[in-house]
């Protein structure tokens, strides 16, 4: 249970009231007639018991948040590639898989062991296997658009004899695509990534990797990560606009529940009501907050 947000009644007419008559003698129904543009939070038990909940169970604040534009790095490089390593969620299919604001869609999956975030973990002792055929797709969906420079893959067709062409490719809505590299080799057993510098580029927020077989197989593809790209980076503004301290002192803490739409890709800062937050906060998670007398430290709880 939320506690609720107690807000005052502002009426028109002050004070003022309704009476009417019931039918029996000195008998009336009294009723307000102040026409509240406000009606203000009911005194009742659902007001009482949701201090109650909230006080024993932990009150935490959804606060909005929204988005500006701190730096354009154009040119400029970053180390990690930007696909979550973890946190993945498959659907029913276990073709698609989303981590936040991210999206990976394949063209088929072989089995229950060999699923698709396996290709994005950092191991490569694990991988992702698709259906046999002679045509295959990785899709990545980001969070937003970015400029990719270099890609890092390894892969094999899971019969060593075929060649496979493998393509990169960006697109701006998920359906018409540009090759951005291509590759046709004939892989033996890998060992390690391999990185590969794009002949073309542009700002996509979709990328994906199409593999053509020379004759039916599934492909392996044991590992790919996003190891040079262009980015804007971004700043989160969170607000709670009522039922907290506008100064804070040194100690004092808040719970927070983020939004599920806080979008945390490419951002470096992070505010709370205008004071700093030290750490970048991820959708849909709860923290808890305390003031230093300069930001806010965060643990997540």
């Amino acid at each position: 249970m939320i506690e609720k947000t107690i807000t005052d009644r502002v009426p028109t007419y002050p004070g003022r009231v309704k009476l009417t008559p019931t039918g029996t003698a000195n008998i009336y129904t009294l009723e307000r007639a102040d026409e509240p543009t406000v009606q203000g939070t009911p005194i009742d038990k659902a007001m009482f018991d949701s201090i109650i909940q909230s006080r024993l169970t932990g009150r935490f604040y959804i606060p909005d948040v929204n988005q500006t534009v701190q730096t354009v790095q154009t040119g400029a490089t970053v180390k990690q590639t930007p696909i979550p390593s973890s946190g993945w969620v498959l659907d029913s299919t276990q073709t698609t898989a989303t981590s936040g604001n991210y999206k990976i869609t394949v063209s088929s999956n072989d089995d229950s062991f060999h699923t698709l975030e396996k290709a994005v973990d950092g191991d490569i002792s694990t991988f992702w296997m698709s259906s046999a055929g002679l045509e295959h797709y990785v899709t990545f969906e980001m969070p937003a658009a970015i400029t990719v420079e270099k890609v890092r893959f390894v892969l094999r067709p899971d019969t060593y004899d075929y060649d496979i062409t493998t393509k990169f490719q960006g697109s701006t809505n998920g359906s018409t695509w540009t090759d951005l590299l291509t590759t046709t080799d004939k892989f033996d057993n890998p060992s390690s990534l391999t990185e590969y510098t794009t002949t073309t580029t542009g700002l996509y927020k979709y990328y994906r990797l199409s593999f053509s077989l020379s004759n039916s197989s599934s492909v392996i593809l044991f590992g790919f990560e996003i190891s040079k790209y262009d980015i804007t980076s971004y700043s989160n503004h969170f607000s709670i606009s009522a039922g907290v301290p506008s100064v804070w002192t040194n100690g004092q803490r808040i719970m927070i529940q983020t939004p599920l739409n806080t979008n945390s890709f490419a951002v470096t800062s992070n505010s709370l009501n205008n004071v700093s937050i030290n750490t970048i906060l991820q959708p849909s998670r709860r923290y808890e907050l305390m003031y230093n007398g300069t930001d806010f430290m965060t643990k997540e709880v």
